[in-house]
C-alpha cells in the first residue's frame, strides 16, 4: 500500500505538470528583486517541486480557475522554504546574506537569528497570511511551526557547516509538513485548527514524523544517513543504542516499521476528521506529496494486511523457530505477547461498541501499542542481556505492532 492509499487519497502527486510551470513563472514575476524568494527561485528543481506540491495540496485541478495570485505566491513562498530546509538549509541564509533585506524587517525580529533575508521573507509571509480568512483559526499552529523552523535553522547556522542540525534535533523538526498544511488551511479559511486543537496538533506531529521517518528509510537504503540510525531505533525501544546491537538489515527493518507506525496512525486519525474540512485534505496531500518528491520510485510501500491475534502469534512462532528451536527466553517473549494481544482484543471490542473510534480512544490504542513494545522489551531485558533469538523476535514485534489496529 502506498502513502496515497493509507491517507485516503484517490489521486497522487504529478511532479511534472504543465500548470506547475505557470505557477513558477508567476512566482518569478512576483518575487522582490534581491530577496530570498527570488534567490530560491534560481534553483529550477526546487521551484518545480514546490509548484507541483502547491498545486497538489490546494487541489488545483486542470478544470478549475487558476489559484488566486496572492494565494499562489504565499504558498510558493512557504513551500520553497520547507523544501530548501530539507535539501540545503544553507540556501536560506548564506547565498544572499545582507542583500535585498529590509533592515526594518530584521531589526528586533524573532527571525533575525537566521539572517535578514529570511527575516524579511518570513515577515512578508506572516503579513500575507494574516489577511486570509483562516488566520484567526490557524495563526497559533502556523506560528509554532515557523518558530520550530527558525530554531532548527539557527542551530544549523551556528554549526557553521561543520555538521547538520539533524544531529541535535529530531528529523521530524526538519520536515516542515505542519508549515505547509497549516498555511493551506489558512488560505482555504478552515476553522478545524481552532475547533479541534488537540486532534490537529497530534495530526501535524504525526505528519512531520511520517515524512521524517520515510526520508530516514530512503537515506539509509541509499547509504546516505541518518548519521546514527541506531539512535532512531533506540528511541523507539527506549533503551541505549548498544543494548540491542542491531545489524544493517535489522536496522532497515526497524526503520521501516517505525515509518509504517507513524503513517498508519496518521491515516487512522485523519479518517476520523471531517472529510469536507480543508485541513484534512491539505495535511494528507502535504504528507503524500512530500514523500512522493523524496521517493519517486515508490520504495516506501507498507503492508496492506492488518493481521489478527492468531496471525501475529503464528508469525512470531515462525520467527522463533528459524534456528530450529524455541528457547526459554523466546517462550517468555511469546507468552507475554500473547497476553498483550488478548488485552488488545478486549480493548478493541470495547471501543467498537459504538462503531466509532473517537480521539481519546485513538490515543488509547496508540499508547497501548507502545506499552506492548515496552513490556516485551522488559521481558527480554529481565536477565540484562538481549540474545540473538530475542533480538530477532523484538524486531519482528516492532514490524507487526503497526498492523495491530481495528479493521475497518
Amino acid at each position: 500500500m502506498d502513502t496515497a492509499s493509507v491517507l485516503g487519497l484517490d489521486v497522487a502527486l504529478a511532479p511534472d505538470h504543465p500548470r506547475a510551470a505557470a505557477l513558477v513563472d508567476h512566482a518569478c514575476a512576483s518575487a522582490s528583486p534581491g530577496g530570498l524568494f527570488e534567490s530560491l527561485l534560481d534553483h529550477p528543481e526546487l521551484a518545480r517541486n514546490a509548484a507541483a506540491l502547491v498545486r497538489f495540496v490546494l487541489a488545483d485541478d486542470d478544470e478549475g480557475d487558476p489559484l488566486p495570485p496572492v494565494v499562489a505566491t504565499v504558498m510558493m513562498q512557504v513551500t520553497m522554504l520547507v523544501l530548501a530546509m530539507d535539501r540545503n538549509a544553507g540556501l536560506l541564509y548564506s547565498e544572499i546574506e545582507g542583500t535585498g533585506a529590509r533592515p526594518e524587517a530584521a531589526s528586533g525580529d524573532e527571525f533575525a537569528a537566521v539572517g535578514p533575508a529570511f527575516a524579511a521573507l518570513a515577515s512578508d509571509i506572516r503579513a500575507t497570511l494574516s489577511r486570509m480568512p483562516g488566520w484567526p483559526a490557524g495563526c497559533a499552529a502556523f506560528g509554532t511551526a515557523l518558530v520550530t523552523m527558525v530554531d532548527v535553522l539557527t542551530q544549523d547556522r551556528q554549526l557553521g557547516g561543520v555538521g547538520t542540525s539533524v544531529a541535535y534535533r529530531d528529523a521530524a523538526d526538519l520536515a516542515g509538513t505542519d508549515l505547509v498544511a497549516t498555511a493551506a488551511a489558512i488560505v482555504r479559511g478552515d476553522r478545524t485548527l481552532m475547533l479541534l486543537p488537540n486532534e490537529c496538533e497530534l495530526a501535524l506531529r504525526l505528519g512531520n514524523s511520517a515524512v521524517a521517518r520515510g526520508r530516514e528509510v530512503l537515506a539509509f537504503t541509499a547509504a546516505e544517513g541518518p548519521l546514527r540510525p541506531d539512535d532512531v531505533i533506540a528511541r523507539r525501544f527506549a533503551v541505549p543504542a548498544g543494548v540491542i546491537r542491531l545489524g544493517t538489515t535489522e536496522i532497515e527493518r526497524c526503520m521501516r516499521a517505525i515509518y509504517a507506525a507513524e503513517l498508519l496512525d496518521l491515516g487512522d486519525l485523519l479518517a476520523e476528521l471531517d472529510p469536507a474540512a480543508p485541513f484534512r485534505a491539505a495535511l494528507a496531500r502535504t504528507v503524500h506529496g512530500m514523500l512522493r518528491l523524496s521517493d519517486p520510485d515508490n520504495e516506501l510501500m507498507i503492508a496492506t494486511v492488518r493481521p489478527h491475534h492468531d496471525a501475529i502469534m503464528n508469525e512470531l512462532r515462525v520467527a522463533a523457530r528459524l534456528d530450529g528451536r524455541i528457547t526459554a527466553d523466546e517462550h517468555a517473549l511469546l507468552r507475554g505477547m500473547d497476553e498483550h494481544l488478548h488485552a488488545f482484543d478486549d480493548l478493541v471490542l470495547r471501543i467498537r461498541e459504538d462503531r466509532v473510534v473517537d480521539f481519546d480512544e485513538f490515543r488509547q490504542l496508540r499508547t497501548t501499542r507502545q506499552a506492548i513494545l515496552d513490556d516485551v522489551l522488559r521481558i527480554a531485558l529481565a536477565d540484562d542481556v538481549v540474545s540473538d533469538d530475542e533480538r530477532e523476535l523484538l524486531v519482528r514485534v516492532l514490524e507487526l505492532l503497526p498492523m495491530l489496529r481495528p479493521v475497518g
